[in-house]
């Protein structure tokens, strides 16, 4: 499901990835965050500092 996320993570390693979508739970597959869009929009400044 995550191919070209996980694609772009071999080639970019040092690269964050989240996938934002319209659910209410924060997740985690691998190294790709999973984030709903509603904490995204308030957290926006966080989640890119890491």
């Amino acid at each position: 499901m995550f191919t070209g996320l996980k694609l772009f993570l071999k080639d970019y390693p040092m690269a964050k990835a989240f996938l934002i979508y319209g659910g209410k739970r924060r997740m985690r597959e691998g190294a790709i965050d999973i984030v709903p869009l509603e904490e995204t929009l308030k957290t926006l400044p966080q989640l890119l500092q890491g």
